[in-house]
């Protein structure tokens, strides 16, 4: 184990045992990484630092059992990552009247997985404005699928694309096997399939397109 890894495992440890001097150095240490990673959510910054407070508050809460929970199996990066995606989440879902922000990007993944992901969302490489509004319209209709998906598979997904976690890091984070990991990912995907094409035959019916 690496110098930096043991002061980090040291300084968690403290702050899990309400030691508040490590608990502030442990959240100065990790400030930006949570702001960069909520902006890719928030709607607005008032949203950003509402967010962030209440993150915070979340590995405060229960005596710090978020803290506490954390095993050294995965950075500490990661595991607050999946914190922060986590209720990233939940808050839009929370907060309706925002439109969903989360954004998958087919730059990610595996060759395999970026070719799943790029046919749901880019469709025709084609660059004729009808097919930007089409694929403008698909990115839409990503967004609302996503929505109706668990919250296991958005946040695996979300892990996965819009925070660029390879497919170790994901399983670490998430605490299970990197192969559990890799079959949680393609089921999710698969899963959004199924959503965007039952969107897409709704709408056939219901415009007779």
């Amino acid at each position: 184990m690496s110098d930096k890894r043991s002061d980090e495992d040291r300084l968690v440890a403290r702050a899990a045992s309400c030691d508040d001097d490590a608990f502030c150095a442990l959240r100065d240490r990790y400030r930006q990484h949570l702001r960069v990673l909520i902006a890719r959510y928030a709607p607005t910054p008032a949203d950003l630092e509402d967010i962030y407070s209440e993150i915070i508050a979340r590995l405060l809460a229960d005596n710090k059992r978020a803290l506490r929970n954390w095993e050294p199996t995965a950075p500490f990066a990661a595991y607050l990552t999946t914190i922060a995606v986590r209720h990233c989440l939940n808050w839009l879902d929370r907060n309706s009247r925002h439109p969903r922000t989360v954004v998958l990007s087919a730059g990610g993944g595996d060759a395999d997985e970026r070719e799943m992901l790029q046919e749901m969302i880019e469709g025709d490489e084609d660059d004729q404005p009808d097919r930007i509004v089409a694929r403008r319209a698909r990115r839409d209709a990503m967004h609302r699928a996503l929505m109706e998906l668990t919250d296991s598979d958005r946040l695996v997904l979300a892990l996965r694309f819009d925070q660029g976690m390879t497919g170790p890091e994901t399983g670490r984070a998430l605490g299970i096997a990197s192969g559990a990991a890799r079959q949680r990912i393609f089921r999710a995907l698969r899963r959004l399939a199924i959503v965007l094409a039952e969107r897409d035959e709704d709408e056939f019916l219901l415009t007779g397109r």
